[in-house]
């Protein structure tokens, strides 16, 4: 449990550093498991070894019979197809394989790309409303269960939540993921128009993680129809700062047919209202 290293030579091993592990060397052993959770390495040889760690930095191999050397996602081609209601509003969950998941809100008429982390492919394999668990939507936040493919987990979808809990770690660690919103200005005939600023509208300050120190809103835009974007900076608010203004300025011209903007928010709002552009008029 926790060790911070485990040095092991022609042994027969149930079990080796079962939790955060620091290193594991293995020599001419039998190992059933050697790291299940996170370590920083295992480095092993002439080993028959069922499973090398569940999830670590770094895994050397040498002579080694590896029946697992990681636990994770596979890969799947097929679409899946789920639903389920909050707020009012019903959704409509389609997987692309294992490239996207993308998110229909039958009340808006808008789709949306869900994902975990920093990619777009969510977590969230199925789900449904739990119609018996209102009860608990109280502590966890809505009545929506959902399963993980990745791990075989089980979450509570929680729309307050600024973090994920961790895959393997639960929610003793809270990961980061972004909230990106695309919205566009058009601009008709062949005269440029002036962009004076640009300000960002949403909940600012109302972050649910009081012992994170800050979060940012960053701005890019794009001229060539979303073939590249040019990063405008990032604004930090700090916790239980609301009356930060998320203004950028400056931004030169806007030409036929428009400009795209791209608000990225990391933990920093809980909602996005929308983006006002000063064009002089």
């Amino acid at each position: 449990m926790a060790a911070t290293t485990t040095d092991v030579s022609q042994v027969f091993t149930l079990g080796t550093g079962e939790y955060n592990g620091g290193s594991l060397l293995a020599t001419q052993a039998y190992v059933l498991a050697a790291a299940i959770w996170p370590a920083e390495a295992v480095s092993v040889s002439q080993l028959y070894k069922l499973a090398a760690a569940a999830s670590s930095n770094t895994i050397t191999n040498s002579q080694t019979y590896v029946l697992a050397a990681c636990l994770g996602r596979t890969e799947d081609p097929r679409v899946r197809a789920w639903t389920y209601t909050l707020d009012g509003h019903d959704f409509y969950v389609l997987r692309l394989g294992s490239e996207e998941t993308i998110v229909f809100d039958v009340s808006t008429g808008q789709w949306s790309t869900f994902g975990s982390g920093y990619g777009p492919l969510w977590r969230a394999f199925n789900g449904q409303n739990w119609l018996g668990a209102d009860g608990l939507a109280g502590t966890y936040g809505s009545n929506i269960i959902v399963g993980d493919d990745g791990n075989g987990s089980l979450y509570f979808l929680d729309p307050d939540e600024d973090f994920d809990d961790d895959p393997l770690l639960g929610s003793e660690v809270q990961r980061e993921f972004e909230r990106v919103a695309i919205g566009q200005v058009l601009a008709k005939g062949y005269d440029a128009q002036r962009c004076f600023g640009a300000t960002v509208l949403g909940s600012i300050g109302t972050q649910a993680e009081e012992d994170i120190p800050s979060r940012t809103v960053t701005l890019s835009m794009s001229d060539d129809v979303g073939r590249s974007y040019t990063d405008l900076g990032n604004i930090i608010i700090p916790y239980d700062e609301y009356y930060t203004r998320l203004n950028w300025r400056s931004l030169g011209s806007i030409r036929y047919p428009g400009r795209l903007f791209k608000v990225v928010d990391i933990g920093a709002l809980r909602r996005i209202d929308g983006l006002e552009v000063e064009d002089g008029s």
